[in-house]
């Protein structure tokens, strides 16, 4: 048993002119096993500040969140087992954190993908959040690796680039760090099909 990172749901009351209403909000904390105690966690901010302020509802607060966490005991489990490439992160926890940790998590879990244990978008929604997670560590001064963060415009208005959002390029597609990717989703394949009791029929009209 050891420490990990959590998902908790709670509460924070939120006055507005007279009234106080309770707000539910996702948040993130370290387990203690042995206590059974959850320690509150500074990477909540990283909720806070990139999804709940956006859009207040659970799910696009958990999902971030749980994917956080995942990545985290990932590295943490890393770290225990010796792996060289997490060394770092002994001594210098969340502030030696860097982008070929989380590619080389990535690229686990692409590996997965190919062999039909995950779903492919899973992994590319694991991606999309770990850049936006990687931009907080950047914004905080908290990622001491050196990446450029360069965005791109995200339709959202009928194919027209006028009105979009800026998304992050992917900082992990980077040939130095050589992440896997998933498999490209195939093409639909379109099957033969048996046509029922009238196949005969079909076939003489057909040769006709």
């Amino acid at each position: 048993m050891d420490y990990r990172f959590v998902v908790r749901e709670y509460e924070v009351l939120q006055v507005i002119g007279e009234n106080t209403y309770k707000e539910e909000c996702i948040g993130i904390a370290i387990h203690d096993p042995w206590k059974n105690i959850d320690y509150p966690s500074p990477i909540t901010n990283f909720i806070k500040s990139k999804y709940r302020r956006k859009n207040t509802s659970l799910s696009s607060q958990s999902n971030p969140a749980y994917c956080v966490c995942r990545f985290l005991n990932y590295c943490r489990d890393k770290v225990n087992n010796g792996d060289y490439e997490f060394k770092e992160l002994l001594q210098n926890g969340l502030f030696g954190l860097k982008r070929k940790h989380a590619s080389i998590y990535i690229s686990d879990l692409s590996r997965r993908s190919r062999a039909g244990e995950l779903k492919p978008q899973y992994v590319r929604s694991i991606i999309r959040y770990l850049n936006i997670f990687y931009e907080w560590l950047n914004e905080e001064q908290i990622l001491n690796d050196k990446v450029n963060f360069t965005y791109k415009v995200k339709s959202i208005n009928n194919g027209s680039t006028n009105e979009g959002k800026l998304i992050i390029q992917d900082i992990f597609d980077n040939g130095k760090l050589g992440t896997v990717y998933p498999l490209k989703r195939n093409k639909k394949v379109y099957k033969l099909v048996d046509f029922g009791a009238n196949r005969y029929k079909l076939v003489d009209e057909f040769l006709n």
